[in-house]
């Protein structure tokens, strides 16, 4: 029972790890990520100062596994 315990517990804290807060918020997925302007993978966008989304420069386009 406390292996259980432990394995549950340690489920939630990753849980807890992988939501970015109010914010940020996640884009894209693992398997189909965004990409910054200059090709890096972003996965993760943060809110401006205002707490906005709003000027998203990453886009699935930018990558160069989808540019033809």
């Amino acid at each position: 029972m406390l292996k259980y315990a432990t394995i549950l517990l340690g489920f939630i804290v990753l849980a807890g790890c992988a939501s970015g807060g109010r914010d940020s918020r996640s884009v894209g997925s693992i398997a189909d990520p965004f990409c910054a302007p200059d090709g890096s993978v972003v996965y993760v966008q943060y809110a401006d100062s205002q707490g906005n989304f709003n000027e998203m420069k990453a886009s699935r386009e930018n990558c160069s596994w989808n540019k033809k």
